[in-house]
């Protein structure tokens, strides 16, 4: 009887642990082999607004080219799909963002905005550098 009181543990454990990798998974970036990722985006605004970039310019929420991105180099122009509705955008990469995957670029708020509405504030993206 203990011996299966501790099988069954065993295998609840292995249950639980094979859920998290696969939730964990669902929202990790992937590589396509392409050279483009699929992944969340997000947006920047008010809080940086004239704030100095990683490019050494100043940042204007109403740009719709500006993004912030760690995965790819300050000045990769980079398209920028919404899953959802296949939406595109092209932003040039000026700064570099606080995040961590599975965000891969911050737009600016016009830039987000052309994709999806503020309320939405992540959302699904497939990035393709250009350049």
């Amino acid at each position: 009887m203990r011996y299966l009181s501790i099988v069954l543990a065993l295998i609840g454990a292995l249950s639980v642990s094979a859920a998290f990798a696969q939730e964990s998974d669902r929202f990790a970036p992937s590589t396509r082999g392409d050279r483009s990722q699929a992944g969340r985006a997000t947006y920047y605004a008010d809080d940086f607004q004239g704030l100095p970039m990683a490019s050494g310019d100043p940042f204007d929420m109403w740009d719709p080219t500006l993004a912030a991105s760690n995965s790819y180099p300050l000045g990769t122009r980079l398209k920028v799909t919404r899953v959802a509705t296949g939406k595109s955008i092209v932003v040039k990469v000026t700064d570099r963002g606080g995040f961590k995957p599975p965000i891969l670029v911050d737009l600016s708020y016009a830039a987000f905005t052309s994709l999806a509405d503020e309320e939405d504030g992540v959302i699904r993206v497939i990035v393709e550098p250009l350049d």
